[in-house]
Order: structure tokens, then sequence, then C-alpha cells
């Protein structure tokens, strides 16, 4: 018999055997569960969340974060499931290298000596631009922008959006642009202001990565001779993955970044770290209301809600040890994490960021 999820809160999910082993262990049924019972329970999509993000919190060892919700033992059990799964998977992907590599030992020991001569080049070649080859193959020859000053240079393209070329920086696009595709190519540093229509998505390529949005305002920063590229979210969100043949494409995995969120894809690993902006700003809506920034004996949870909308930031918080807290202190001409630093200084908590979001630890009321 299926447990009742519909009725369960954080706590109950983790000590669910299907639900920690599709988190440890996805399979491809457990999926396909999981994504339909989310559908049709959009309502407790904050909870499972919230499982998802103790459980993770738990396998990074921030068990101050977890206590706040689960029992000394039920974290203890959980580790315990995480060692067993991490180990049964490094078992599995031994026994896998060593059936497929014993046969080959003696053509090995040639191939090293060989591979230690193409070893660099197969390297540097892994973080060759894409900005050439992506180009190449347009049908027609495309618009190139190269900007030469030493200075920001603003281009206006023919749908009503805008890019800010950093110095030493150049972009392309088709000219069947905004036709059917609204697709750039670039190399180095820009700002894009898009302009929204939902019809014809905007597409930035560059090197090895796709940020595709509908109309909001984001940084690239992908120079031919950095490991890294770097999406930052100014306003709106964009969805960014790696740039795949489309035979790949069903199975195309990425990152959803909302405003003060920026994520840096590793050329060489090809991996996604999710993390807040250097230094996140309120939103431009928010900005005529930024004196609610000055507090007399409110709520602490009605702080971290204005904080919450000023910056489009989630903070996640034990609101039952820190419901009766009151602040009075003006945060106005604090930054993001200056307004974080004083909460916690005062109410006696420490504040992690993961994945995009704000962990305040412990902390209680004076």
């Amino acid at each position: 018999m299926q447990p009742a999820y519909d009725r369960f809160s954080p706590a109950d999910f983790l000590t669910d055997d299907d639900f920690v082993n599709h988190q440890l262990a996805p399979t491809t049924q457990s999926t396909a569960f999981w994504e339909q019972w989310l559908q049709l329970n959009l309502q407790r999509h904050g909870e499972w969340k919230q499982a998802v993000d103790l459980l993770e919190a738990i396998r990074l060892g921030l068990n101050e974060y977890a206590q706040t919700h689960l029992s000394e033992d039920a974290i203890h059990h959980l580790l315990l499931r995480i060692k067993q799964t991490n180990a049964q998977q490094s078992l599995a992907k031994k026994t896998v290298r060593k059936s497929a590599w014993m046969p080959w030992v003696a053509a090995a020991s040639v191939l090293l000596v060989i591979g230690l001569g193409v070893w660099q080049p197969w390297q540097t070649n892994r973080l060759e631009p894409t900005y050439e080859r992506q180009i190449a193959v347009l049908k027609q020859t495309p618009t190139e922008k190269v900007n030469q000053q030493d200075k920001p240079q603003s281009f206006r393209l023919s749908d009503g959006s805008t890019v800010w070329l950093s110095p030493g920086s150049k972009f392309s696009y088709a000219a069947e642009f905004n036709q059917h595709t609204r697709s750039v190519y670039l190399l180095g540093e820009a700002t894009f202001t898009v302009t929204k229509n939902a019809n014809i998505p905007f597409l930035v390529y560059a090197n090895g990565l796709v940020t595709k949005v509908i109309g909001t305002k984001f940084v690239v920063r992908a120079f031919a001779d950095e490991p890294d590229v770097r999406v930052n979210v100014q306003s709106g969100q964009v969805s960014v993955y790696r740039d795949q043949p489309a035979t790949k494409t069903l199975n195309r995995k990425g990152v959803l970044l909302h405003p003060n969120q920026q994520v840096v894809f590793s050329r060489l690993t090809e991996q996604f770290i999710k993390s807040l902006a250097d230094s996140p700003q309120v939103l431009p809506a928010i900005q005529p209301q930024i004196t609610r920034f000055t507090y007399d004996d409110a709520p602490l949870t009605k702080v971290f809600q204005d904080i919450e909308q000023a910056y489009g930031i989630t903070i996640r918080y034990n609101q039952e040890a820190l419901a009766n807290c009151q602040l009075n202190a003006s945060l106005v001409a604090e930054p993001f994490e200056g307004k974080l630093a004083v909460i916690c200084k005062t109410f006696g908590a420490t504040y992690e960021i993961i994945d995009g979001q704000v962990i305040i630890n412990g902390g209680r009321c004076q």
C-alpha cells in the first residue's frame, strides 16, 4: 500500500525508504513515479523540496541545519544510508572498470608512453573556444561585432535587445536573426538585456554552454583562455545547459537561475556549480520600497520575508525556534550579506549559502 505522501512532512519523507532510495540512487521507474506525483500534488512541492534539501545538507555535513528539523537518530540513520549507497556505487564502478580493463593491460603499457605525449594537447583542445566552429557552419555570412575599445560598447539588435560587449570580446548572429530564432554566439563577456518574445527564445552560445531566455537581463563570461564559463542573472530567469548535439537534447541537464544567482560551468569537468551572485542587488521593482529595511520590534519572520522579496533569494530557517524573535535595527545601508551578518549576530545564529539559497543555522530569541 502506498504511503499517504500528500500528508507527509519533510521529516516523514526522510523516513520513507522509497523517497530516500530515489534521492540517493534514482532509477527510471522511481524518477517517473516522483515526477508524476509532483505534478499531481503541486501543493506539497514545498515539503518535498525541503526534504530533498535536508538530505543534501546531511550529505554535505551540515548537521546543525538538519537538527532544526530532524532528531540525531534520524540524521545518524540517513548518514549510514548515504555511506552505504556511496560504497555500493563505488564498488559497482570499480567492478565495471576492472572487467573492461583487464583484457587491455598489455596494450595499455604501450599506449601509456604515447598518451604522455598527447595528454597536454588533448587538455588544450578541450579548452578551445567553440565560437569559430559555430559561426563557420551558418548558412549565410554572419554579422560580427567586436569591441576593441577599453570600455564596454553597446549594440542594439533587430529585436530591440541590447548587448553591452566588454573589451576584448566579440559576438556574431545570423542574417535571419529574429525571424525564426534569436541565437547569438559569444567569445568573451557581455551583458544582455533581452526584449521579451515568448515565441522566439533568445539563445547565447558560449564555449560549450547555452543560455536560454525569453526576456531578462544577464551576464555571460566566456573568454577563450579561461577554464570556466559564468552566467549571472540580474532580472528574470534563465536556463543554462551544455551545448550538445541535437540527438541528445531529450536528456539535456542544466540549471535554472533566478535573479542574484549565478552558475559556473567548468569546461574541463563539464560540471555546474550554482551559487549566489558575488554582490546580490535589490531587484529593480523593489527599489522604491528600500526603506522597509528599518525595523522597530519587527518579527524576525517579517524581516526574512522582506529580504527574500527584495533580493529574490530564498532563506531557510527554523521557523518554530525563531517565531517569537523581534529585531530592532536599520539594515538600509547594509549589503545583502551584511544584513544576514547583523541578524545572525543579534540572535546567535550562523548562515551558509548552498545551491543559491541561504541556510540559517541555529539562533534563539534574546
